[in-house]
C-alpha cells in the first residue's frame, strides 16, 4: 500500500538532490502528505537505498535511537517498501538518495578508518524517534486500488482469465513544480496489443488532489468503455454509446466514451470523427479489440498539441485528420480527450 508514496518521495530526492532531507520532508508535507508520513519518507528512503548500494553490508535489523530506544527494521513498512524498490532503482535516482543516509556517512567513515561498516556489518542509529503512522489517517488512496473498487462498483468481481489491472504514478518534483501522471494498465489476450494504457494528468496543488484528479477524468474517460467491451455489453449504457464503423475487411463494433475536457470547456471533438472512420476504414487490423485514443490541445487558431493513438502507438494518418478537422476555435486555451474500443471478430 506504500508503493506509490515511495515513488512520490523518489521523485522529491531526485528533484530537490542538492537541498537535503530536511527540505524533501518538508515538500512533501506541502504535497499534503501527513507529517509523519513525511518524516518516515525523509529518513527511511535514504537509509533503503544505501542499503542497495552498499551491497558488501549487512544491516541488522534491528536500529537505535540517540537517547535509547529503537526498533525493528522488519517492523517499519515504509523501509521495507523503499529497499523493495531501491533493487530496480536507476543509477540517477541511486545517486540522489543513498548519500544523505547516515548509513552512507557511516561506511565513508569506516572506509577510512578500517570500521566495522568496511568489515560488513552496520546498524542504524536515528537521530530523534520517528511517530507513529496510522495507516488509515497516515496513507492516501493508491490507484491501483481505487481502480479494482471502482470494477466492483461497477459489478465485476472477479477478471476474465488471463486479465490483469494495475496503475503506475510517475510524480516530478522540485521546490517550485509537482506534476503527476497516472498510468491505468489492463492486460488482456483479447486486446489486439496485449494491453491498453491510458494516462492521465492530475492536476491539482497537493498530491492527494493531483491523485483524485487523474482518477475522476479516468473513470468518466475510460473505464465505462473497458467495462462496456471486456465484461458486458449492457453494462455503462448512460456513459458509453456504440457505433457500427465501415471497415474495408468488415465492420466494426466501436464503444465510445464521452469526450472529456480536462481544461474545463472547449468545442466537440465530432467533426473530427468522420475523416478518421474514413482513414480508419483504410487501416489493416489484426482481429481483436483495438483502443483508439484522440487528444487535442489548442488556443485559438493555434494547435499546441494533436495526438492520435491507435492500439497505444501513435497514428499518423489519424493525426493528420484531427488536425485537418473543421474543429471550430476557441478561446482561452482548451483540450479534449475522447476514448474508443474496436471490436474487429
Amino acid at each position: 500500500m506504500w508503493d506509490d508514496l515511495i515513488e512520490l518521495g523518489i521523485a522529491a530526492f531526485v528533484g530537490m538532490q542538492s537541498e537535503g532531507a530536511d527540505a524533501v520532508e518538508e515538500r512533501l508535507r506541502s504535497l499534503g502528505l501527513t507529517p509523519a508520513l513525511a518524516r518516515h519518507l525523509a529518513v527511511w528512503l535514504p537509509e533503503a537505498f544505501a542499503a542497495r548500494v552498499l551491497s558488501h553490508v549487512s544491516l541488522d535489523d534491528a536500529y537505535g535511537v540517540a537517547g535509547g530506544g529503537g526498533g525493528l527494521l522488519a517492523r517499519e513498512p515504509i523501509f521495507q517498501a523503499a529497499r523493495e524498490r531501491a533493487l530496480r532503482a536507476s543509477r540517477e535516482e541511486a545517486l540522489a538518495i543513498a548519500p544523505i543516509s547516515s548509513l552512507h556517512a557511516a561506511a565513508a567513515r569506516a572506509e577510512r578508518d578500517g570500521g566495522d561498516v568496511a568489515r560488513g556489518r552496520a546498524a542504524l542509529a536515528l537521530v530523534d524517534p520517528l511517530p507513529w503512522i496510522d495507516a488509515k489517517r497516515d496513507a492516501v488512496p493508491e490507484p491501483r486500488a481505487v481502480f479494482r473498487e471502482l470494477l466492483v462498483s461497477h459489478g465485476v468481481h472477479v477478471l476474465a482469465e488471463g486479465m490483469s489491472i494495475d496503475a503506475l504514478v510517475f510524480p516530478t518534483v522540485t521546490r517550485d513544480r509537482f506534476q503527476l501522471q497516472v498510468d491505468f494498465v489492463v492486460c488482456d489476450p483479447r486486446l489486439a496489443a496485449g494491453r491498453v494504457v491510458e494516462s492521465f494528468a492530475g492536476i491539482g496543488a497537493t498530491y492527494p488532489r493531483a491523485l483524485a484528479n487523474a482518477l475522476e477524468k479516468f473513470e468518466r474517460g475510460t473505464l465505462h468503455v473497458l467495462v462496456a467491451t471486456l465484461f458486458d455489453h449492457e453494462a455503462c449504457a448512460d456513459q458509453v454509446s456504440w457505433e457500427t464503423w465501415s471497415h474495408r475487411e468488415g465492420e466494426l463494433d466501436v464503444c465510445l466514451g464521452p469526450q472529456i475536457l480536462p481544461l474545463g470547456s472547449g468545442p466537440s471533438l465530432g467533426p473530427a470523427l468522420d475523416p478518421l472512420i474514413d482513414h480508419l476504414a483504410l487501416t489493416p487490423l489484426t482481429r481483436g479489440l483495438h483502443s483508439l485514443r484522440l487528444f487535442t490541445m489548442r488556443e485559438g487558431e493555434r494547435t499546441v498539441v494533436d495526438e492520435v493513438l491507435l492500439d497505444g502507438e501513435p497514428w499518423e494518418a489519424g493525426r493528420t485528420a484531427l488536425a485537418a478537422a473543421p474543429i471550430p476555435r476557441a478561446e482561452p486555451m482548451w483540450s479534449a480527450r475522447l476514448f474508443a474500443m474496436l471490436d474487429k471478430s
